[in-house]
C-alpha cells in the first residue's frame, strides 16, 4: 500500500505532493477523537439540576405555607445558568533596534487541578432567566392562596405576576 502511495505521488510534480501532504495531515487531525465533548454535556446537566433543585425548594416552602397544601411547581428557562470563565492575559514589550517597541499579548483560560483533570476556574456565574411558573396547590381555589403563592413565586423567581399561573390540585 505504501509502495503504491509513492508511486501515484512521484507521478505528480512536486509542487503538488506537498499540498496533497498537507491535505492528508488534515484530514487525519479532523477525523482523530477529541476528548472535549464529555465536558459540553456537563453545564446542561449541571443547569438542569439547578432548575431541578429551585422547583423542589420552592414546592417546599410553598406546601409549608397556610391553606396552601400538598403543592407541585414547574418553571420553565428562558436562559440557562450561564458562566464567564477567568482568564490569564500576559503582556509582553520588546524593543526594537530603532528605539521603538512592539507589544504582543497572549490570553488563555485559567485552569485549576481538580483531581485527574484541569477545569476552567469560573469568574462570574448567573442565575438562569425564567420564562414562566405554574403551581398546582390544594388551596388554589381560594382567591388569597393563590395571591400568596404568586407573590412568593415572584420574590423567588423574579418573574412577574402575568407569568405565573396557580391551580387547583385535582
Amino acid at each position: 500500500m505504501l509502495a503504491k502511495l509513492k508511486t501515484m505521488l512521484g507521478a505528480l510534480p512536486k509542487k503538488y505532493t506537498y499540498a496533497l501532504l498537507l491535505l492528508a495531515a488534515g484530514l487525519l487531525l479532523v477525523l482523530l477523537p477529541r476528548g472535549g465533548e464529555e465536558a459540553a454535556v456537563k453545564p446542561a446537566a449541571q443547569s438542569t439540576a439547578i432548575a431541578e433543585d429551585c422547583e423542589a425548594r420552592l414546592e417546599e416552602m410553598l406546601s409549608n405555607t397556610a391553606g396552601v397544601g400538598k403543592t407541585r411547581v414547574m418553571l420553565t428557562r428562558e436562559q440557562d445558568t450561564d458562566r464567564v470563565f477567568a482568564r490569564e492575559t500576559e503582556r509582553e514589550e520588546k524593543m526594537e533596534s530603532d528605539g521603538g517597541r512592539e507589544f504582543s499579548e497572549s490570553s488563555a483560560l485559567a485552569m485549576q487541578d481538580s483531581g485527574s483533570d484541569s477545569v476552567p476556574v469560573t469568574e462570574t456565574e448567573f442565575a438562569p432567566v425564567w420564562r414562566g411558573a405554574l403551581v398546582i396547590c390544594e388551596g388554589g381555589d381560594r382567591a388569597e392562596v393563590r395571591l400568596a403563592v404568586t407573590e412568593a413565586v415572584m420574590a423567588v423567581t423574579g418573574l412577574s405576576s402575568d407569568r405565573i399561573t396557580v391551580l387547583k390540585l385535582g
